[in-house]
């Protein structure tokens, strides 16, 4: 028998206490003595050695890793003096080895508040040029009358001040958030793909480096929307304008047909292309095998552009001619070896045909697939490319197309007799490809000398069968197919 207290208030009570037991059990709070509380433990750490990497070489690095990036990033340095009204901010590096292994300073510059002239057609900046104290003269803090002139193509920052800047007053709201202006060597997909490299490079500096002026990044995710490409170079379209579109997604514009003054809202004088590590030791063996962090991302982002990044299907390529072969649809997961075609051009293999048939012969369980690339949109190209495990072709712009293989792919070069260019070589090695190459022998024209450049090339099938195969071996090693390699 309860007495002042309802049945009702003692299971009220009870529950209370009932939910502050739970309570303490879920926080591990409970009166339990301590034979019967459950142990106080702690997670040990994984072992050491699972936390072990490799030691990176410096130079890899910081040509080829996130070091090229943040190096290029410490390397900012205002250029005008305060009373400028286009501040203009350059970048910096020494990491341009020349030919003659001289230490090249690259640059690449921002400014604000820009304009074109259009009776002059030039590109005007107010900004008067401070003087560089001697600390930053001495980490190669150079005045745009300094800059390096590759002379290579007419391209690069110097000629576009040399040319196409001047300093003068400027103001009004531009159309254009931003404008990239520069010159491309239009004729070459080797050529333009080392300028895109270098202007992506230069937009992602630009986004990991903070304006003193605003407290903000210099260019941020999705400014590409409200950019524009202005070309300097006076040149013909070419075939690869639209790979800028990954920088600039406004219409692109030509400085010879401005026709009023018109603001340019902050302009961007990227790095030139031979000024990017694509091009440097493109002589020599780098030996930084799978640590261009940079190549890979600029790989990943071209092929996410054309809806490629991580496609798991391997799709046909549609062919532009009867003359054009394509691979076939139905693959059945068998291997497949793409040749680049260089018909009726210098370095052309004259007895390709009887080649690719002896290396079917050899591999009768392989699709062969012949690309005359120059016959397909960009789209088709990488789709062919990415579809591809061993990629073989004779030196030239088409082995560019390394980039874009798959992981675990492999890629044969046929190099001209006395040849020993690195530079595709090293985009494989960088990216963890496998490499292999071999040398061809000239068929020069009656008359002539002989000229790697120009000449076409013969190699015996056997010598063909023997190199490709040794391609077709490597990438077996990494399939599931149980192949035997004889």
């Amino acid at each position: 028998m309860f007495t002042g207290l309802s049945l009702s208030g003692v299971l009220c009570y009870d529950i209370a206490h009932i939910l502050i037991y739970v309570q303490k059990l879920n926080t591990h709070e409970t009166d339990l003595p301590p034979s019967l509380s459950p142990p106080q433990t702690t997670e040990a750490p994984l072992p050491s050695i699972y936390h072990y990497e490799r030691p990176q070489s410096e130079s890899c690095h910081n040509t080829f890793g996130l070091g090229y990036l943040y190096n290029f990033r410490d390397s900012a340095s205002l250029y005008c003096t305060d009373d400028s009204t286009s501040p203009m901010t350059c970048f910096n590096t020494h990491i341009h080895t020349s030919q003659k292994e001289k230490h090249v300073q690259d640059n690449f510059c921002i400014a604000r508040n820009a304009k074109v002239n259009a009776a002059t057609k030039k590109i005007e900046l107010r900004c008067t040029l401070r003087e560089f104290n001697e600390e930053e003269k001495a980490r190669g803090v150079l005045a745009p009358k300094d800059f390096h002139d590759y002379g290579w193509f007419d391209t690069g920052p110097y000629v576009a001040f040399n040319r196409s800047i001047t300093m003068k007053e400027s103001g009004g709201r531009p159309k254009a958030k931003f404008t990239i202006a520069m010159n491309r060597d239009a004729d070459s997909f080797g050529h333009n793909f080392a300028e895109i490299s270098s202007l992506i490079l230069t937009l992602d500096i630009a986004k990991m480096t903070t304006d003193p002026k605003t407290g903000e990044p210099f260019f941020k995710d999705g400014d590409e929307e409200f950019t524009q490409l202005m070309i300097l170079d006076g040149k013909e379209d070419g075939h690869f304008l639209e790979l800028y579109s990954l920088a600039a997604k406004m219409p692109i514009r030509r400085i010879e047909n401005t026709e009023e003054d018109e603001d340019l809202g902050t302009i961007i004088l990227p790095l030139a292309g031979i000024g990017n590590p694509m091009w440097l030791w493109c002589w020599t063996y780098h030996g930084c095998h799978n640590q261009w962090e940079w190549l890979r991302a600029l790989r990943n982002r071209v092929l996410d552009h054309y809806g490629l990044l991580d496609q798991t299907p391997r799709l046909p390529a549609p062919p532009k001619d009867e003359g054009q072969p394509t691979v076939l649809e139905d693959r059945n997961g068998k291997l497949v070896v793409t040749v680049i075609d260089r018909y009726a051009q210098s370095r052309e293999l004259t007895n390709q045909a009887e080649c690719i048939d002896a290396l079917q012969k050899a591999f009768p369980d392989i699709i062969i697939g012949i690309a005359r690339f120059k016959q397909h949109t960009f789209a088709e190209q990488f789709n062919i490319t990415h579809n591809t495990d061993v990629l073989v072709g004779a030196h030239g712009a088409g082995m560019v197309h390394t980039v874009f293989l798959r992981p675990k792919s492999a890629v044969v070069e046929l190099q001209p007799e006395g040849v020993l260019w690195q530079g595709h070589r090293n985009e494989a090695s960088g990216l963890g490809l496998d490499y292999f190459t071999t040398h061809t022998k000239p068929v020069i024209a009656e008359g002539n000398e002989q000229n790697w450049q120009e000449d076409k090339m013969f190699m015996e099938p056997e010598h063909f069968v023997r190199i490709v195969g040794t391609a077709i071996r490597s990438v077996y090693s990494h399939r599931s197919d149980n192949q035997d390699i004889d």
